[in-house]
């Protein structure tokens, strides 16, 4: 597949479209669009959930990381506003896009190769979720194993100046229940499903207790 039909499935810079042959005049056309500062997209392209984080981490600068709800969806969650695009930078940094939103922080929380850490996205989350969709969140990530509630707390407790780390506390402890009892084999408990105690595994089964 060439650069350009690569460029075609996704959004992309203009340092990715000169590399892939297309001038900035060809950008300015009525095939592509612009989708945010720096970023474009062909216009037979339909943006996904994946894509719009993709290009807003092409539209910030390396600093800025995936928090929150959105790093949890990266994760494979299926549930919460798909739409801002949650991202955190250390520092002053004053950036305003349409449909990505930038938090800023005077210390980054743990950082993994996708962005904050798990346990500092539930933090961020249960920060603005109501205690009903913390908890139904916090139980997703636990059936899944990719929250370590050990982790959280510590950071919770390391770092008390971040905002509602009790509050998240609280939902993943209730949610921890929730999950163990998904776990038990007596008769009249639900079952979880071998995938869905692999972390990488992101295929619902009818046995989870999925968002909704």
């Amino acid at each position: 597949m060439s650069k350009i039909e690569l460029l075609m499935q996704g959004p992309f810079t203009r340092a990715m479209a000169r590399d892939a042959g297309l001038t900035d005049r060809m950008l300015q056309g009525k095939s592509f669009e612009r989708v945010l500062p720096r970023v474009w997209r062909h216009t037979d392209h339909t943006m996904s959930d994946d894509d719009w984080r993709v290009a807003a981490r092409l539209a910030f600068p390396a600093t800025a990381h995936l928090t929150g709800i959105s790093r949890i969806q990266a994760a494979g969650l299926d549930f919460g506003p798909k739409l801002p695009v949650r991202f955190v930078v250390q520092g002053d940094l004053h950036l305003a896009f349409d449909k990505v939103f930038l938090h800023r922080t005077k210390l980054l929380p743990p950082l993994d190769d996708v962005g904050v850490s798990i346990e500092a996205a539930f933090i961020a989350y249960a920060a603005q979720a109501r205690v009903i969709d913390g908890i139904k969140v916090g139980d997703w990530l636990l059936h899944r194993e990719h929250l370590d509630l050990a982790v959280m707390t510590r950071l919770a407790i390391e770092q008390l100046w971040r905002p509602d780390r009790t509050r998240s506390r609280g939902s993943s402890t209730i949610s921890i229940r929730g999950a163990a009892r998904c776990r038990s084999p007596r008769p009249g408990r639900c079952s979880a499903s071998p995938a869905s105690r692999n972390p990488r595994s992101t295929s619902p089964s009818t046995s989870d207790r999925k968002p909704r």
